[in-house]
């Protein structure tokens, strides 16, 4: 097995692990930001 296979692509994994945790953000904010934006586009 060759070291190249083994390392881990930190370039494909990082914005993975962004785009994740700012999806877990989002659904988390829901209850709170969908009263303000009905506030705010009424």
């Amino acid at each position: 097995m060759s070291s190249e296979n083994s390392q881990t692509k930190w370039g494909q994994f990082i914005p993975l692990v962004i785009v994740f945790f700012f999806w877990g953000f989002v659904a988390a904010s829901n209850d709170i930001l969908i009263p303000v934006f009905k506030k705010a586009f009424d």
